[in-house]
């Protein structure tokens, strides 16, 4: 996400050519704080570059929690619930809206 890799700009100039396009997106971003790619800072990038162009998004940092880490592969299944709950909760159904 950060400028060399050029994702966030690119994002961003989309954002920019079509702004409408991104009024019902619904983005979820999630870092563990131990992160052994260097992901936690170039996704606090992205968060902070998003939430200044007003893209509303959910953004989870994770710590370590009692003898897991908090790196790019640890807590998967905790991590995994909420992600299916996220996509649950904000996507919708080929037939119309998920009844509430």
């Amino acid at each position: 996400w950060s400028d060399s890799a050029d994702v966030k700009n690119a994002f961003l100039r989309k954002k920019q050519e079509n702004p409408a396009l991104w009024n019902d997106m619904k983005i979820y971003i999630d870092v563990g704080t131990e992160d052994e790619f260097g992901y936690l800072e170039q996704n606090r990038e992205f968060r902070d570059a998003l939430t200044q162009k007003s893209v509303a998004l959910t953004y989870d940092e994770y710590g370590p929690t009692g003898a897991l880490a908090a790196g790019h592969s640890d807590q998967l299944f905790a991590r995994l619930k909420r992600i299916i709950k996220f996509h649950s909760d904000n996507l919708e159904r080929p037939d119309g809206p998920t009844p509430q």
